[in-house]
């Protein structure tokens, strides 16, 4: 879990998203989890010809978890952050960022250039 957290503070994740988090009960993180993951399952059906499904679900939501190390914007996000880029979707409205997203590799890689910019 150590190395879990050591990954979250470095992409944004803040003392408050942890414990805001991490004192959900097991039961409230995993159906959040599985929200999120019903959501991209959906986008993941409905996929645009021509492209691969994952492409099209990286491009429309965000992925979470810890599983990818690399220093690239396109790797998941801590689950931690998970509440606060909910809030950000609801309070920009999902179809200005998913337009924003556009022009990024990814929507993982619009929410990390909003965090560092601040807005997030």
């Amino acid at each position: 879990m150590a190395k879990e957290l050591e990954y979250a503070y470095a992409d944004g994740a803040t003392k408050n998203d942890v414990r805001i988090y991490w004192n959900k009960t097991e039961l409230e993180r995993r159906h959040e989890t599985m929200l999120n993951m019903l959501l991209r399952s959906t986008i993941f059906t409905t996929a645009a010809m021509g492209r691969g499904p994952m492409d099209v679900v990286k491009q429309a939501v965000p992925t979470y978890g810890h599983e990818d190390i690399t220093q690239s914007d396109d790797r998941p996000l801590p689950r931690e952050l998970m509440r606060r880029v909910n809030n950000y979707i609801d309070k920009t409205g999902y179809h200005v960022l998913r337009k924003r997203a556009a022009k990024f590799s990814s929507f993982n890689a619009l929410i990390r250039s909003d965090i560092r910019d601040g807005r997030l």
